[in-house]
């Protein structure tokens, strides 16, 4: 791998004025250079628009609403890193972050995709919600969502899926891993996530039925994948 290579950090956002300044912010403070940010509005109707466009150094990508897999998608296709990685907008990015990664990723060229650790936190004047364990507020997890991939990975596996609105990082990496792919983890917190009101993760119902929908379709793409042998 070629030093410092260019890491695109893409943000998707609907209706997020509250906390998308942050969310950037964290990304400018990086000591990991070069990046670029690909802010990807999903179609928001508050202060998005106004407040991604106000940072020079953010690309702004509109899309009518289709979801968080389409806004990453378009995320994809509008980086020009080599590198990919994602955060969402209510989310907090580490200042060694990326540095930490890409030195991994260094070390370990045949890595193509890493995921990591993210620490939650409770959104001041938020009570802990029923979705949401004290384990998970004390203890650092690992998060399907905080990867760091390279462009070409995301490609060749055929991006977020978007019939999904939730859980669409796990189809991805069920589909990576049924096609060969090894993923990494790297063992450090890079993220701090935000729980609040509004979490995506409050769907609780929604996890289930697509943990199942993506569990059955791994199984039968490795059966295929057997009767082809």
């Amino acid at each position: 791998m070629k030093a410092n290579p260019l890491v695109s950090v893409i943000i998707p956002v609907y209706n997020g004025e509250k906390y998308l300044a942050h969310a950037i912010e964290s990304v400018l403070s990086q000591s990991y250079q070069p990046i670029e940010i690909v802010v990807v509005d999903d179609g928001s109707e508050d202060r998005t628009a106004e407040i991604a466009r106000s940072y020079s150094q953010a690309q702004y990508v509109f899309q009518a609403n289709r979801g968080v897999a389409g806004a990453r998608n378009s995320g994809v296709q509008a980086a020009s890193g080599e590198w990919v990685t994602f955060l969402d907008h209510d989310d907090i990015m580490l200042p060694a972050s990326l540095q930490g990664r890409m030195d991994y990723l260094s070390a370990h060229p045949e890595i193509q995709c890493l995921i990591a650790k993210h620490q939650s936190f409770l959104e001041p004047g938020v009570e802990i919600p029923f979705w949401i364990t004290p384990e998970h507020l004390e203890n650092p997890q690992f998060g399907f969502g905080y990867l760091i991939a390279k462009k070409t990975f995301l490609e060749e596996v055929g991006g977020f899926d978007p019939k999904y609105q939730t859980m669409e990082n796990l189809d991805l990496f069920y589909r990576a891993k049924d096609m060969g792919y090894q993923i990494a983890k790297f063992p450090e917190v890079v993220v701090l996530r935000r729980v609040h009101t509004s979490n995506t993760s409050r769907d609780v119902m929604s996890f289930r039925t697509n943990l199942i929908k993506m569990t059955r379709a791994s199984i039968m793409r490795q059966r295929e994948s057997q009767d082809i042998r």
